[in-house]
């Protein structure tokens, strides 16, 4: 489902793109969060690491 095309429960209509609240299925969350982890543990820290965050991303496929 595109995020056009999201709607609540029990509307009949889908949600205007531009003013609907944010929000993730289950499936997005993961992703999310595997991006969270990647990024604090190579960016925020006293000497940021780019290269490290490219490998961690990469790696999201094996996950």
């Amino acid at each position: 489902m595109s995020a056009q095309h999201r709607k609540l429960y029990t509307a009949s209509e889908p949600m205007d793109a531009a003013r609907r609240p944010a929000i993730a299925c289950v499936w997005e969350l993961a992703l999310i969060n595997a991006e969270q982890e990647a990024w604090r543990k190579t960016m925020m820290k006293d000497k940021p690491d780019p290269l490290a965050y490219m490998e961690e991303r990469a790696a999201f496929g094996t996950a």
